[in-house]
This record gives structure tokens, sequence and C-alpha cells, in this order.
């Protein structure tokens, strides 16, 4: 039983790499406000309108990175697994992630769930760790040419034993580059 686990782990190894390739995505995005999911309502809160004026008044860019091993399943459906970080000024967080990616017309599709596992940079300190804390992210991106797509979307967090899902809503630019 070992050796017929062994030889097709061996040979999914080796067929893998013919239909797959490395991606790297280069992302800048614009938060624009926050929001809640309780149950089936979407609700923003009372001082939503506080942090909307917030981020028009002091517009801030938090650049992101990801690596992913992308499958496609069809032409315009790809799936793929990764890495996911975000830079907040002196801080860096970043985690495991998955997504499913849909194309139609010039618009992308793409949703990405990412936690399990997650590391974090402060300044000169790091700290890895694992927990069940889940990155829900959806968004809607227009592309231009085969790498630079301009969207809006929106990216969870949600902790465990919560009711409740607190996300961020967003405008964006990214740059996604096949590595072949």
């Amino acid at each position: 039983m070992k050796r017929l686990v062994l030889v097709l782990l061996v040979g999914l190894g080796l067929v893998l790499p013919t239909f797959s390739e490395w991606r790297f995505d280069i992302e800048l995005d614009v938060p624009r406000g926050i929001g809640i999911v309780s149950g089936n309502k979407v609700s923003f809160p009372e001082g939503d309108q506080e942090v909307v004026d917030f981020f028009n008044t002091y517009p801030m860019v938090i650049p992101g990175l990801s690596v992913s091993y992308a499958f496609p399943i069809t032409e315009s459906f790809r799936v793929g697994i990764g890495a996911r970080a975000f830079s907040f000024i002196i801080i860096s967080f970043g985690w495991l992630n998955s997504y499913a990616e849909l194309d139609f017309w010039n618009l992308t599709l793409l949703g990405q769930l990412g936690g399990g596992a997650y590391f974090l940079i402060l300044g000169p300190q790091s700290n890895f760790g694992t927990g069940r804390t889940l990155f829900p992210d959806i968004s809607l991106w227009y592309r231009f040419g085969k790498t630079f797509r301009l969207g809006v979307g929106a990216i969870g967090v949600l902790f465990p034993d919560a009711d409740q899902l607190g996300f961020a809503y967003y405008l964006g630019a990214r740059w996604v580059i096949p590595l072949k």
C-alpha cells in the first residue's frame, strides 16, 4: 500500500507541471469602507460614514503580493494554491491562500480563501503560527491586456467561533505575471 501511494504521488508530481504554472501577483488596494455580515444580513456600522470620510481624506494604498501554483481547468477557469501577503507601513502579514478565477469577456471574477497558517513581521520581530482564522476575498477585475487589471472587491476576516464576518471593501490595481 505504501508503494502504491508513493508511486501515485510521484506520478502526480510529474504530471501536474505539464498542466500548471507558477504565478506572481502584485496588488495595490485602496480601502473605501467597512461592513459586517451576520447571518443573511449585510450591514454597515453607524460609524461607517466616518470611516469612508477618513479613507476619502487620507487614502491609503496597501501593497500586496501573492505567489501561487495555478491549475487551468478550462481556458477561462483556473484554480490555484499559494501564499498571499500585505504590508502596512511597518507591519507585514501573510497567509496560505487558495483561489478560483473565472474569465468572461474582459472581466475576471476572483474568489480567494486564505488562512490556516500565517506569518507576521513587525519591525525586527517576526512570528509564524497556525490557527482557524479565515480570510475570504471576492473581487471583480477588468483586464487591460494580459497582465494589468483594475477592480473592486471585499476582503473579510472570520475568527473561530465568531457569528459575524467583518470585511473591508476596496478599489484595486493588480498585475498578474505568469512565471513559465
